[in-house]
């Protein structure tokens, strides 16, 4: 349905404009069509006299209502890496660390600079610090016009008028436009703001100053007990009760069916149509300008201002710095350790010596076991990375910080590492308990271990996948489930002798391969055991070589079409 009705204004440089209104009256579309969030053909905006395009909307930063943030990083880092991103390259790092600590300072948060952002399972910055670090993070780019979606949402009434006051501040010393939704703003905030723009179902109620309203909204026949009601409150009220601004006649505004405002030097007039900015389709209709001195527009060429390089380095270093809270919490060595001392008691020395017949089967059923423990590890370690970073990813680009191939990339290297050190703490013990190999070869133990490396981060780049596949927990976790056991019926332990008709999809089970090659270094590197080699129970069927090439390519595969459907529907 149309939102927007003919709203039009003007935002002026070193003033704050407020943007009023009820629920559901366009305050928030207004900001997103504004800000380029939402697409629309027939609004009309400017900015210095430019319009409105990709390259100006560069000048304008938007401060969403929710604070999106990665929770282990502190403050001083997620500005760090924010302004490692946005800011151009020629700047030194000295300078970048001037503007960050800069911020720091104007936004009163030198306190916590060292305070991890913190979300709903770990304590961190308070609300209405977090509400700083949200604008902060948009005022690196020194941007001339700062839009900020409901600012005040969810803060206590004096964290809000300080809130409100050092944007005022900010406003008036930089020289800079702000808008901003609010919604219930207290009578100390209302009358700091310079322009008030009131909305009622998508249409303009009222535009002007703060200190007139309370004479033209009596002019009009709605007098104000200023001693027992706020002004804001009271505005807002008249708007929603039966919409009177919208739907019902009234002798000061005329009775017309459809009404229309216009605006003049900030009063409210009798309403004429705007015939030139009518939208004639479901879709918002607005024209706003934004005044600016021709100093403060700057046009950017291309979409980042930060090599693909600069990108992928910064982004390598933040989702390591993320990762390590992941991937090397106390819980999941205990988990890890807990459960290789387990299996090492279970299978204790059974591999030393001359293995009898009947040990073969409890060897190979601790090789396959500890293959698909880490493997489920691995996976759902990483099943449900992109789900939840999608917001913040989303905000990011959105803003124009880094390519998403510079993204996944840094994602994919900066947690091999950290994916590698439980797979191999796991290896080592269970190997060395349970005298795999009889102690007799070392390279039969690296073998074994790099073997468990790739499924290891095969299956880490199928939950990629998987989770950029789906984006939703529910729906990846089915998958993932589906997938796996699909692998392991088809890895050779469980089943040998598959239907001829169905014979051609062992090959698509990765544990085919690391199963194949982990009883070859067991069994195949010594004279302990002589199998068949026509009527053997543990046939052969793809030589090593061809085992490390498909573990390899399982590797890269899934991590390239995870990239794909990343980039075909979650732009």
């Amino acid at each position: 349905k149309q939102i927007l009705h003919d709203v039009s204004g003007t935002a002026h440089p070193g003033k704050v404009l407020a943007v009023m209104g009820p629920s559901g009256s366009g305050k928030t579309t207004l900001l997103n069509v504004l800000g380029g969030r939402i697409k629309c053909s027939r609004c009309q905006a400017t900015i210095g006299n430019q319009p409105l395009t990709k390259r100006t909307r560069r000048n304008i930063s938007y401060v969403l209502q929710q604070d999106i943030f990665f929770p282990n990083l502190t403050l001083l880092q997620t500005l760090s890496f924010a302004a490692d991103l946005r800011l151009p390259e020629h700047l030194s790092q000295k300078d970048k660390r001037e503007i960050v600590d800069g911020l720091i300072e104007q936004l009163d948060m030198k306190k916590c600079t060292k305070t991890i952002i913190g979300d709903n399972m770990s304590r961190g910055l308070s609300g209405g610090e977090k509400k700083r670090a949200n604008i902060a993070n948009e005022l690196l780019t020194d941007p001339a016009v700062l839009l900020l979606d409901e600012p005040t949402s969810g803060l206590d009434s004096s964290t809000a008028f300080a809130l409100t006051l050092s944007l005022k501040k900010y406003a008036v010393q930089s020289g800079k436009t702000v808008m901003m939704t609010i919604h219930q703003p207290n009578a100390q905030m209302f009358f700091q703001f310079d322009t008030v723009l009131l909305l009622s179902g998508g249409r303009v109620a009222y535009y002007g100053a703060p200190n007139d309203v309370i004479k033209d909204f009596a002019e009009m026949g709605y007098a104000c007990d200023t001693t027992h009601y706020n002004p804001a409150d009271f505005i807002r009220d008249v708007c929603f009760i039966k919409n009177k601004f919208s739907s019902c006649s009234s002798t000061a505004l005329g009775s017309k069916e459809k009404m229309d405002v216009e605006i003049s030097n900030g009063k409210i007039h009798q309403p004429e149509v705007y015939e030139r900015y009518r939208s004639k389709g479901n879709i918002a209709s607005c024209h706003f300008q934004w005044q600016l001195s021709s100093c403060q527009i700057s046009v950017v060429c291309g979409r980042c201002l930060t090599s693909f390089f600069t990108q992928f380095k910064v982004l390598t270093q933040r989702s390591f710095i993320q990762g390590k809270y992941r991937f090397l919490s106390k819980l999941k060595f205990i988990k890890t350790i807990g459960v290789a001392l387990i299996c090492g008691l279970l299978w204790f020395q059974i591999g030393r010596g001359h293995v009898k017949e009947v040990e073969v089967n409890d060897i190979t059923s601790c090789l396959f076991f500890v293959t698909l423990f880490n493997s489920f590890n691995s996976l759902f370690d990483i099943l449900m990375v992109f789900p939840s970073e999608r917001e913040v990813i989303n905000k990011e680009r959105m803003s124009g910080s880094y390519r998403l191939s510079a993204y996944y990339l840094a994602k994919s290297v900066s947690e091999l590492p950290l994916s590698i050190i439980l797979p191999s703490i796991s290896t080592f013990i269970i190997y060395w308990m349970a005298g795999l190999n009889g102690f007799n070869e070392a390279w039969a133990f690296f073998g074994t271990w790099f073997v468990m490396i790739l499924i290891t981060i095969g299956m880490q780049s199928l939950g990629m996948f998987i989770g950029t596949a789906t984006m939703d927990f529910d729906h990846s976790l089915v998958l993932a489930i589906f997938m796996m056991i699909t692998f392991m019926l088809l890895g050779g332990f469980y089943i040998k002798n598959i239907p001829s008709w169905l014979h051609w999809m062992r090959y698509v089970s990765p544990f085919q391969y690391s199963w194949a090659l982990m009883l070859y270094f067991e069994f195949d590197s010594n004279q302990r055991v002589l199998c068949d080699p026509e009527n053997s129970m543990y046939p052969s069927y793809v030589p090593a070589w061809a085992c490390v090439c498909s573990l390899i390519g399982t590797l890269i595969f899934f991590r390239v079409i995870g990239y794909v459907l990343l980039r075909m529907f979650h732009k």
